[in-house]
C-alpha cells in the first residue's frame, strides 16, 4: 500500500459514521457548492461546516469543496440568478468573479484539504446540464485571455501559496464567523494571526470587531497596512469586498488582483484643521447642520451616515467642495460618515448633540 495515499469516501452520511472513519485515517467529502453558490449571488449561505470541528472530528478529515464534478457551477449560477441593489448586480461577470475571489479566500483560510474543482479558479461557466449532468465539457483555456478571469486564476494561485506553505493556516486553533452575510475567520498562532474578513452583502457594510488586538495589520492582497487603535471601530466594505490581514507580513502577491484599497487607519475624527488633501468634517459635536469639505481632487463622493449600530441613516450625494448636512432629525450619539469617491475612501466619525 502506498504510504502517501489519501482514500476519501464519498459517505455524505451523518457525522458519527463519519467521524469513526476519519478515526481511522479516512477522510470524507464535504459539499458546500449550495452556500458558496448562495453567497456569490447575494442570497447568504452558512459555510460553519467547512471547519472539521463543527462535525465533531479532532482532526483535519472532511475535504470541503465549492464545485465538483456534478454540481451547478457558481459563475454559471450567479450570471443566471444573481442578486442586484441599485446599480451594483452580481449578474456583472467581472462583480461576479470579484465575488468568487472572496468566497476563494474564506474557503481556504479555514484549515483542513480543500479540493477545486477544474476552471473554477477562472470561474467556469458553463451549466452543469450540458452534455448531461456528467457529461464531458468543453475546455475553456481561452479564459486566460479575459483580464478579469487572470486575476481570479492569479487569487486562486496566492491563495494557494499561503495555505500550503504559510504553517498558521494549519493552526489548530481557529474561530469561524460565516452565518451573516459578512463572513469572518481567525487563525491563532503563537508567531502571527490572520483575520480573512469578506462582505457578501450587495452594498456597503460597516463591520465591528473585526480584529482581536490593536497594532499595525498587513493586507494581503493590497499590499498596505492599517494601524489599528480601538478595536470596536468599524471597518466599512463595499459589496463583495474582502481582506486577509495578518499581524506579520507574508510575500506580496501579483499587484492589482483586486479593486478595493484599505485606509492607512479605519476611522478618523471629524475637524477642520485638515490637510487640503482630506475631507473636513465640522463642527464636532454638531447640533444642526454639518459642514462637509470635500479633498482638492475630489469631485463627487458618495456620503452615507452611519448610526452606532452600523445602520444607514441619510446618504447624499456630494458634488460641491462644501456642503452643509441637516442633521436635526438625527438623535444623539456618535455616528460615522462613510464618504466613497474615485480611488478615495474615508470613514469620519463624529458626534450628534441636541441643542
Amino acid at each position: 500500500m502506498d504510504t502517501d495515499a489519501f482514500v476519501i469516501l464519498e459517505l455524505f452520511s451523518e457525522d458519527a459514521e463519519e467521524r469513526e472513519f476519519v478515526n481511522y485515517g479516512m477522510m470524507v467529502w464535504g459539499n458546500h457548492n449550495y452556500d458558496f453558490r448562495g453567497m456569490v449571488k447575494g442570497d447568504g449561505g452558512d459555510v460553519s461546516r467547512l471547519s472539521y470541528r463543527a462535525r465533531g472530528m479532532s482532526s483535519a478529515g472532511v475535504v470541503g469543496y465549492m464545485e465538483s464534478h456534478d454540481e451547478e457551477r457558481i459563475m454559471y449560477d450567479t450570471e443566471q440568478n444573481g442578486k442586484a441593489n441599485g446599480s451594483y448586480t452580481a449578474k456583472d461577470i467581472p462583480t461576479a468573479l470579484d465575488r468568487v475571489k472572496a468566497s476563494a479566500a474564506l474557503f481556504l483560510s479555514v484549515p483542513g484539504p480543500k479540493m477545486i474543482w477544474q476552471f473554477g479558479e477562472l470561474g467556469y461557466d458553463i451549466n452543469i446540464d450540458y452534455n448531461g449532468r456528467t457529461g464531458a465539457k468543453p475546455l475553456k483555456w481561452t479564459y486566460l485571455a479575459d483580464a478579469n478571469r487572470a486575476k481570479l486564476y492569479k487569487a486562486f494561485g496566492a491563495l494557494n501559496q499561503l495555505k500550503t506553505k504559510e504553517a498558521i493556516f494549519k493552526t489548530t486553533d481557529f474561530v469561524l464567523d460565516v452565518a451573516g452575510m459578512q463572513k469572518k475567520v481567525t487563525l491563532n498562532s503563537l508567531s502571527n494571526t490572520v483575520v480573512t474578513i469578506a462582505n457578501f452583502d450587495l452594498s456597503t457594510k460597516p463591520v465591528t470587531k473585526i480584529f482581536p488586538k490593536a497594532g499595525k495589520w498587513y493586507d494581503f492582497f493590497t499590499g498596505t497596512s492599517i494601524d489599528v487603535v480601538d478595536t470596536e471601530l468599524p471597518l466599512f466594505l463595499a459589496a463583495g469586498e474582502f481582506h486577509i490581514f495578518s499581524t506579520s507580513p507574508f510575500a506580496k502577491p501579483t499587484a492589482g488582483l483586486v479593486p478595493w484599497t484599505v485606509p492607512t487607519s479605519l476611522v478618523i475624527t471629524a475637524t477642520q484643521n485638515e490637510p487640503s488633501q482630506e475631507v473636513k468634517l465640522y463642527p464636532n459635536p454638531v447640533q444642526d447642520w454639518l459642514t462637509i469639505e470635500l479633498p482638492e481632487n475630489q469631485k463627487s463622493v458618495a456620503l452615507t451616515i452611519y448610526d452606532a449600530t452600523g445602520r444607514a441613516v441619510y446618504s447624499q450625494s456630494l458634488r460641491d467642495a462644501k456642503t452643509q448636512v441637516n442633521l436635526q432629525m438625527l438623535s444623539s450619539g456618535t455616528y460615522f460618515a462613510h464618504l466613497q469617491g474615485t480611488a478615495y475612501k474615508r470613514v469620519v466619525k463624529f458626534i450628534k448633540a441636541n441643542g
